[in-house]
């Protein structure tokens, strides 16, 4: 699903502003003493086959953690490049923990309502490192 990043993005902290669907983090860290990458963990809802928010951006080499909950119905979430699959069910949150070893924008959406052209879709897109 790559395709290359768009060149006008921000990666956002904490107390960043994001535009509409953008996620927001809940926790920026350092990835590892003595570098430059981040630890960025986010929350995302899927609910009415909608992730919300819908776009999650980040600095390549970073590693990041999605808490992926389904609100009002069973989802899953599948990102092929990373090969990330989570089932999950009603009420419950799952977890999809990756490194963002390469830059671009990638579609993850849910398999089980019908892949991104009929089920809820959403956009990976990790910044590349300048």
């Amino acid at each position: 699903t790559r395709v290359e990043a768009p060149s006008n993005v921000t990666v956002p902290d904490v107390n960043s502003e994001v535009s509409k669907g953008v996620a927001r983090p809940v926790e920026v860290t350092q990835a590892a003493p003595k570098v430059r990458a981040k630890y960025r963990s986010f929350n995302l809802t899927i609910s009415s086959s909608r992730f919300n928010p819908d776009t999650v951006i980040v600095n390549e080499g970073d590693t990041v953690r999605l808490n992926l909950t389904a609100v009002d119905g069973n989802y899953d979430f599948f990102q092929p490049d990373y090969e990330l699959k989570r089932v999950i069910l009603q009420g419950q949150t799952e977890i999809a923990q990756f490194d963002a070893v390469q830059d671009g924008k990638y579609t993850f959406y849910c398999k089980r309502c019908g892949g991104p052209d009929q089920g809820p879709q959403g956009y990976l897109i990790i910044k590349p490192r300048t």
